[in-house]
């Protein structure tokens, strides 16, 4: 009997299995060296585990967070816990798939029987499912399909090849409709992939290694995800493959050990006590957490940990605070975490402008003077949004050499990832190849991360240095950031009067002036503008960090270091090409209005947008001007002949989207996002699915009353002939044209 189970579980022949079974390979409910056969309770737990799916997406159609009083916000929490059934999917064919693999890895046609039984078990129904959905559906209703199908029809490319996760995760696609839980099965296709070889090669001490390196990896990629705010947010940690891998790890894990006779006796005696605590976790979460879903940064960082939670609670019950779950990430320290209960949760710690910017004394001009114009440029943040232009407009105006410091581990890779960028960007060109040299590095790094040798070289024969380089991550707080933007300004500054002096060109912001400090009849900055007395908070890393460096260079300079501080606005996609980085906070403001088919109604951003391409243009030309140092220049158009982008979007281009005010739009989109479908603005404005409209109103009102003047720039430039395009008609739509291009497409650039 035990050897038709066997077969039976397995999908071989009765021969083949009692032949195994004989021999000691078959692991099977009999035989207490091997994993179990197939186990009733096994099916328990897939059903358990249908169930728990099906309820969080009744939870969302149903809509009970919009229902009155108490029993709606009650049944979504309950509902809304099935999102572990994914997790316990995941965990399950892990378990089964390498039960399979351990008891056949024997088999001369391992590969072959797995990948056919796979193929045979899967495929059929897969794409019979796709063939109804986007094939059929549309013909027989052709009104409803796009209700039904959302975007899945345009991008099915990501369905029919298991790479839908992929797709969700960077902004690809973002509604396949009915078909958006194909990026489960993805996942497990792409698990499917590479664990048989690695079962195959690996004895299973090794497997159980490689299966906690598994889920280490993971927890770790997924707190950085989450952290830095990498591509789609934590919607992006919840779909990436190596995020999730971990499930499918433990589940590999369990079928090693049960095949260890030791190991299983110990499991087998610790199983009932691991269950009860696990059921007590998971309940100790529903009862105490008033939302227990999968975009709480602990949960989908952390999994299934009390202690933070235990402290939590204790300390808010105790203290009367209202401390959130990232205080504890961001304040680990008791004395970090008290000093954020005194503030009561309402004020940040500001950023001390005067002990941050300090200048180590040793700092003063080379002796032997700079050589201008500059045969050799050292330029950082080539591989980034404004510093790949940056390097065309270079190479277009000069006839310096450009040494490109790359974040890299060799020369070779850096040649390698600088060329990739240029290309995909169609900024590369052929006769620029002799004159751009990418040298690894690492700005975070004591002497940027260059070897004695190059740092030396660089020392000698660089004449200027553009440093577009920058940490720009809305979720950084300033000591995240402050080893990439203001530990390279001492770096550079190092560099900079090594040998010989040289120029330094610093892209700075004009966020580097502070909202908060704008007096309610309104503020006008100018280019000589100080900067001493603006507030930055320490959770706000990126403006923080901006704003200390640049007045490093500023001190810098009044020391006799030649250094030129350029404070760029908002910079849009290029003029020509409407090429825009999917990092960009407007790329992502624009994509997601495209993807959702609504935009906001008679919008126009606070500060007029200007092209890229324009922007070096600007940098270049006044840098040349200005060899000696010491200018301040605001780079930003000094109005947008365009309002209501949208409105202009729906004439210009027919994009048909609905618009909203404001406030709604933000509803809307939070409405996605508690659904599932998150969109890529999601991390920059999920601050405000908690403002009412009021005080949405208000803020848009305080930054209103900041305002930039550009004239001494613009002066300058008008007596080149050169100006800073307005946001109008044609650049409009030459970036939406191209934003459109892309989703089309499927690419980032």
């Amino acid at each position: 009997m035990a050897e038709k189970v066997f077969a039976a579980a397995r999908g071989v022949n009765e021969g083949t299995a009692r032949r195994r079974y004989n021999s000691g390979l078959a692991r099977t409910h009999d035989n207490p060296g091997g994993a179990l056969a197939r186990l009733p309770a096994l099916d328990g737990l897939r059903g358990i585990a249908i169930l728990l799916v099906l309820g969080i997406h009744f939870g969302v159609a149903a809509g009970f967070s919009r229902w009155p009083g108490r029993v709606g916000p009650a049944l979504e929490q309950i509902f809304y816990v099935g999102w572990t059934g994914v997790d316990l999917f995941f965990v399950l064919s892990g378990f089964l798939i390498t039960s399979i693999l351990l008891a056949t890895r024997s088999d001369p046609a391992y590969f072959r029987n797995f990948y056919a039984r796979r193929a045979l078990r899967i495929f059929p129904l897969h794409y019979v499912t796709l063939v109804l959905a986007l094939i059929v559906l549309p013909r027989v209703l052709p009104a409803q399909a796009p209700e039904f199908l959302g975007q899945a029809r345009a991008g099915q490319w990501w369905l029919w090849t298991y790479t839908l996760n992929i797709a969700f995760v960077f902004g690809w696609l973002v509604d396949a409709g009915v078909l958006a839980q194909f990026w489960t099965l993805a996942i497990e296709e792409q698990y499917y992939l590479v664990w048989p070889a690695v079962v195959k090669k690996a004895g299973d001490r090794a497997l159980l290694a490689i299966g906690v390196s598994m889920i280490v990896g993971a927890f770790v990629l997924r707190v950085l995800w989450v952290s830095y705010g990498w591509p789609s947010g934590w919607w992006g940690a919840y779909r990436f493959t190596f995020t999730r891998v971990d499930a499918l790890a433990v589940g590999g894990l369990i079928a090693v050990l049960v095949g260890l006779p030791a190991w299983r006796r110990r499991l087998e005696r610790l199983a009932p006590a691991g269950f009860g605590i696990g059921m007590a976790a998971l309940a100790g979460m529903f009862l105490w957490l008033p939302r227990f879903y999968p975009n709480d940064w602990w949960v989908l960082t952390f999994g299934h940990s009390l202690l933070a939670l235990q402290a939590l609670v204790r300390i808010n019950d105790q203290l009367g605070s209202e401390l959130r779950i990232a205080d504890l990430y961001r304040n680990p320290a008791v004395q970090q975490l008290a000093r954020r209960i005194d503030t009561g949760g309402s004020s940040e710690q500001l950023i001390d402008l005067a002990r941050e910017a300090i200048l180590d004394a040793d700092l003063l001009p080379a002796r032997q003077p700079r050589c201008a114009p500059a045969e050799a440029v050292l330029l950082t943040g080539a591989t980034g949004f404004v510093g790949r232009f940056m390097l065309d407009e270079l190479l277009r105006s000069t006839r310096a050499t450009i040494h490109c410091l790359v974040r890299a581990s060799s020369p070779a890779e850096a040649r390698r990832r600088l060329h990739e960028v240029l290309v995909k960007w169609n900024l590369w060109r052929r006769e620029y190849e002799s004159r751009v040299v990418a040298i690894p590095g690492d700005l975070r790094q004591p002497r940027l991360g260059l070897d004695a040798r190059d740092h030396a070289w660089l020392s000698e024969e660089v004449g200027e240095i553009f440093h577009c380089a920058t940490s720009m991550n809305h979720l950084e707080t300033y000591a995240m950031a402050r080893a990439a933007n203001v530990g390279s300004a001492h770096e550079l500054l190092r560099l900079a009067v090594n040998r010989r002096t040289k120029l330094i060109n610093y892209m700075s912001t004009l966020g580097v002036f502070s909202y908060d400090v704008a007096p309610d009849a309104g503020r006008l900055v100018h280019e000589t503008t100080l900067t001493d007395s603006e507030r930055h908070s320490a959770a706000h890393g990126y403006v923080a960090s901006k704003w200390v460096a640049e007045k490093i260079f500023m001190r810098a300079a009044e020391r006799g270091i030649p250094c030129n501080v350029f404070r760029l606005g908002l910079v849009w996609a290029d003029a020509a090409e409407g090429r825009y980085d999917e990092l960009q906070q407007v790329d992502r403001f624009l994509r997601s209005c495209l993807l959702c088919g609504h935009g906001i109604e008679k919008f126009s951003h606070e500060m007029p947008p200007t092209p890229v391409d324009g922007v070096v243009r600007a940098v270049a030309h006044l840098a040349g001007r200005n060899p000696q140092g010491g200018a301040v220049f605001h780079v930003a158009a000094g109005e947008q002949a365009t309002q209501g982008w949208f409105e202009r979007c729906n004439e210009l281009l027919g994009t048909g989207l609905k618009l909203l005010p404001e406030y709604e739009w933000i509803q809307y989109v939070k409405g996605m996002h508690d659904a599932g479908r998150s969109l890529p603005v999601v991390p920059l404005i999920e601050y405000a699915f908690t403002l009412d409209r009021a005080e949405l109103a208000a803020q848009r009102e305080r930054r209103a009353r900041l305002r930039f003047d550009c004239s001494r720039t613009h002066r300058e430039l008008a007596a080149a002939g050169l100006a800073l395009p307005p946001l109008d008609d044609g650049l409009l739509q030459t970036c939406i044209a191209g934003l459109q291009r892309r989703l089309r497409q499927g690419t980032s650039r």
